[in-house]
C-alpha cells in the first residue's frame, strides 16, 4: 500500500511545484489537487477522493501538457505527465484508488465528528468502536466486496483488464486477486484505526454514563468501572458519594432532564445550580468534557502560531507573540467583545494610557 500512496502523492507534487501546471488544471477542472499532511487524519482520503472525481479531467490535463506547445520545450514536465497519465490508465491502480474511496467514505464522516470541537470524548469513543465494527463486517461479508467491484467497473466503463493481464490467467483468478487487495486494505484501515486508538480501553470508565446500559447497571451497579477510575483518580473523587450519585441516576436517567450527550446533562446541572447537589457526578462530567478526543484543536493553534510569527517576524518580542496568540485562540470571544459600544474606546484608551508615546493621543479638555 505504501507504494500505492507514493504514486497517488506524485500527483500532487506535480501540480504544487508548478504554478504554470496549477494554471491549467483550474482551466480544465476549475479545482486544485490537495496536498498531503502526514499529521491529519484526512488528509490521504482528500487526496484519493479528489484522484478518483477528477480521472477524466486529469487526463485532459496531461494531453494538453504532453500535446501542447506552451509545455513543448519543458522535458520534466512531459516526462512526469506522461508517468502520471499511464497510472491513471492503469486498471490495478484504478481498482485499488476506488477500492480506498469506497471505504474513506466511512472513515471520513467519522474523523470529522472526532475532530468537532464541540464532540464529547464518549461519543467520539462510542463512534470509532461502531465504525471498527463496520469495517469488520464489510471484511466478512463478500457480497459488500461484489457490489464495490460491478461500482468500480461500471463508473470506470471497464469491463475487463488489458489482455497482458489475462494471457495465463482466467477470469476468477483476477477477481480473486482485486479480493484479497480488498481485503487488504480493510484489513490496513481497521489496523491502523485500532493502533491510533489502542489506549481506549483505558477509557473504560466513560461507559458509566453510557445510556443502552443504565437498565442493566440500576441491578448490577458496574463496581469495577468505579475501580478503574478510583484507580487513575485515587484521591479526586469521593467514592461513597459518587456510587450513590450513580444509582440514583440509573434509577431514574431523566433525573438531570433529557439528554443525549453529556455536555446536555452538564448544562441541565449548571443552568439549574445542582453542583452541589451533585458534586461526584459534575467533577466526573467535568472531567470528561475537558478531555479532548484529538489533538486536531492544538494542530489549528499552532498552525496559527506560524502565520502569526511570520507576519510579524521583523517585530515580533515574546510579550507581543503570546498577546497575539491569546487573541487568535480566543477569537470567538474577541468578536462578542466587538460588539459592545465602548470596545474599541476602552482598547485606545489602554494602548494610549499603558505608558508615554512620541504621539500625543489623549488630549485635555480646557
Amino acid at each position: 500500500m505504501s507504494f500505492f500512496f507514493a504514486n497517488l502523492t506524485g500527483f500532487s507534487s506535480f501540480f504544487s511545484c508548478s504554478p504554470k501546471r496549477t494554471h491549467v488544471l483550474e482551466q480544465v477542472a476549475s479545482k486544485r489537487i490537495p496536498t498531503v499532511s502526514e499529521t491529519r487524519w484526512n488528509f490521504k482520503s482528500r487526496l484519493v477522493s479528489t484522484i478518483a472525481d477528477l480521472r477524466e479531467q486529469l487526463l485532459e490535463v496531461f494531453d494538453i501538457i504532453i500535446e501542447g506547445d506552451d509545455f513543448e520545450n519543458d522535458d520534466i514536465s512531459i516526462r512526469e505527465a506522461n508517468g502520471l497519465k499511464r497510472l491513471l490508465n492503469d486498471y490495478t491502480f484504478n481498482v485499488i484508488l476506488n477500492i480506498f474511496k469506497k471505504n474513506f467514505t466511512q472513515t471520513d464522516l467519522v474523523f470529522s465528528i472526532v475532530q468537532n470541537q464541540s464532540t464529547d470524548i464518549v461519543y467520539s469513543k462510542n463512534r470509532i468502536t461502531k465504525l471498527v465494527q463496520n469495517l469488520k463486517e464489510f471484511r466478512e461479508n463478500d457480497s459488500h466486496f461484489e457490489f464495490i467491484r460491478s461500482d468500480i467497473l461500471n463508473s470506470l466503463d471497464i469491463t475487463e483488464p488489458p489482455k497482458k493481464r489475462r494471457q495465463n490467467r482466467n477470469e476468477q483468478d483476477l477477481i480473486d486477486t482485486e479480493k484479497r487487495t480488498y481485503f487488504e486494505i480493510l484489513d490496513t484501515v481497521i489496523t491502523q484505526i485500532e493502533t491510533r486508538f489502542k489506549n481506549f480501553e483505558d477509557l473504560k470508565i466513560f461507559d458509566l454514563f453510557l445510556q443502552t446500559n443504565f437498565l442493566y447497571y440500576s441491578k448490577d451497579f458496574p463496581k469495577y468501572l468505579l475501580e478503574k477510575l478510583f484507580k487513575n483518580y485515587p484521591t479526586f473523587f469521593n467514592q461513597a458519594k459518587l456510587e450513590n450519585e450513580l444509582k440514583v441516576l440509573y434509577a431514574d436517567p431523566d433525573i438531570f432532564g433529557k439528554w443525549d450527550k453529556l455536555k446536555d446533562m452538564y448544562n441541565f446541572i449548571n443552568c439549574n445550580s445542582l453542583q452541589k447537589t451533585i458534586p461526584e457526578i459534575n467533577k466526573l462530567l467535568s472531567l470528561i468534557l475537558s478531555l479532548p478526543p484529538t489533538s486536531a484543536s492544538n494542530e489549528r493553534d499552532f498552525s496559527c502560531l506560524k502565520r502569526v510569527k511570520t507576519y510579524c517576524r521583523n517585530t515580533m518580542k515574546q510579550e507581543r507573540m503570546s498577546s497575539l496568540s491569546q487573541m487568535s485562540i480566543e477569537k470567538r470571544l474577541l468578536k462578542s467583545l466587538q460588539k459592545t459600544d465602548k470596545f474599541y474606546e476602552d482598547v485606545i484608551s489602554h494602548f494610549a494610557t499603558s505608558k508615554q508615546r512620541r504621539l500625543e493621543l489623549i488630549y485635555k479638555h480646557v
